[in-house]
């Protein structure tokens, strides 16, 4: 018995040696018919998230760009805003100078 038990082990098994083939012949039909349009989707995908990132990177450098200018704006109003006070306070008080001479000379030709 000995013997027929080693001869098992010796004995080809063609189940095997057809699923192995099976196997390799579902591999490179799914490599030939599958697998390239799955790269080549994979490519046209990456490709598109690229582009999206580009645009958003461009996007995001004219806003710094808009908003830079912004605020250099900004920052001229509030200079312009300032001078144009300044300006009014040395104007208000000139004429509440003036007001006062008046007055102190109408005050003094009234005594």
């Amino acid at each position: 018995m000995d013997i027929n038990k080693h001869q098992d082990l010796l004995t080809i098994n063609w189940n095997l040696i057809f699923s192995v083939i099976t196997v390799l012949v579902l591999i490179l039909i799914l490599k030939h018919f599958f697998f390239e349009k799955v790269k080549k989707f994979m490519d046209e995908r990456k490709a598109q998230v690229e582009e999206q990132f580009q645009k958003a990177d461009e996007a995001e450098n004219q806003a710094r760009k808009k908003l830079d200018k912004y605020n250099e704006i900004l920052a001229g109003a509030e200079k312009e805003k300032r001078t144009i006070i300044a300006g009014a306070m040395e104007n208000a008080k000139i004429q509440a100078d003036s007001v006062l001479d008046e007055a102190r000379k109408e005050a003094a030709d009234i005594r």
